[in-house]
Protein backbone atom coordinates (compact mmCIF):
# COMPACT_ATOMS: atom_id res chain seq x y z
CA UNK A 1 0.00 0.00 0.00
CA UNK A 2 1.12 3.59 -1.16
CA UNK A 3 1.33 6.40 1.05
CA UNK A 4 -0.77 9.54 -0.44
CA UNK A 5 1.51 12.59 -1.76
CA UNK A 6 0.45 15.04 1.06
CA UNK A 7 1.11 11.86 4.09
CA UNK A 8 4.78 11.37 2.23
CA UNK A 9 5.35 14.84 2.36
CA UNK A 10 4.00 15.72 5.56
CA UNK A 11 6.16 13.18 7.27
CA UNK A 12 9.85 14.25 5.01
CA UNK A 13 9.13 17.53 6.70
CA UNK A 14 8.05 16.84 10.08
CA UNK A 15 11.53 14.72 10.18
CA UNK A 16 13.11 18.26 8.57
CA UNK A 17 11.21 20.25 11.22
CA UNK A 18 13.00 18.30 13.93
CA UNK A 19 16.51 18.89 12.50
CA UNK A 20 15.52 22.28 12.45
CA UNK A 21 14.19 22.56 16.11
CA UNK A 22 17.65 20.57 17.13
CA UNK A 23 19.54 23.33 14.97
CA UNK A 24 17.99 26.36 16.36
CA UNK A 25 17.34 28.16 13.23
CA UNK A 26 13.95 29.76 13.50
CA UNK A 27 13.90 31.17 10.05
CA UNK A 28 14.28 27.55 9.00
CA UNK A 29 11.87 26.26 11.18
CA UNK A 30 9.40 28.36 10.66
CA UNK A 31 9.59 27.67 6.38
CA UNK A 32 9.74 24.05 7.29
CA UNK A 33 6.47 23.92 9.50
CA UNK A 34 4.69 25.83 6.15
CA UNK A 35 4.92 22.24 4.50
CA UNK A 36 3.60 19.96 6.95
CA UNK A 37 1.07 22.44 7.90
CA UNK A 38 -0.27 22.71 4.01
CA UNK A 39 -0.09 18.60 3.89
CA UNK A 40 -2.04 18.46 7.25
CA UNK A 41 -4.83 20.45 5.25
CA UNK A 42 -5.10 18.22 1.99
CA UNK A 43 -5.52 15.29 4.87
CA UNK A 44 -7.97 16.68 6.50
CA UNK A 45 -5.69 17.52 9.84
CA UNK A 46 -6.94 20.81 10.50
CA UNK A 47 -6.14 20.94 14.32
CA UNK A 48 -2.71 19.95 13.57
CA UNK A 49 -2.43 22.46 10.34
CA UNK A 50 -3.32 25.52 12.58
CA UNK A 51 -1.17 24.05 15.75
CA UNK A 52 1.76 24.38 12.83
CA UNK A 53 0.98 27.46 11.37
CA UNK A 54 0.74 29.21 14.72
CA UNK A 55 4.13 27.51 15.41
CA UNK A 56 5.60 28.79 12.38
CA UNK A 57 4.00 32.62 13.10
CA UNK A 58 5.37 32.32 16.60
CA UNK A 59 9.28 31.39 15.04
CA UNK A 60 9.33 33.81 12.29
CA UNK A 61 7.83 36.83 15.60
CA UNK A 62 10.55 35.37 17.27
CA UNK A 63 13.25 36.08 14.41
CA UNK A 64 11.57 39.75 14.41
CA UNK A 65 12.10 40.41 17.61
CA UNK A 66 15.45 39.15 18.07
CA UNK A 67 16.59 41.11 14.78
CA UNK A 68 15.89 44.60 17.05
Amino acid sequence: MSRSPPRAARRRAEAAVGLWRQIGSRTWLAVGLDTPATAHTLTGGFEAATQARDEATAARTAEKDAAR
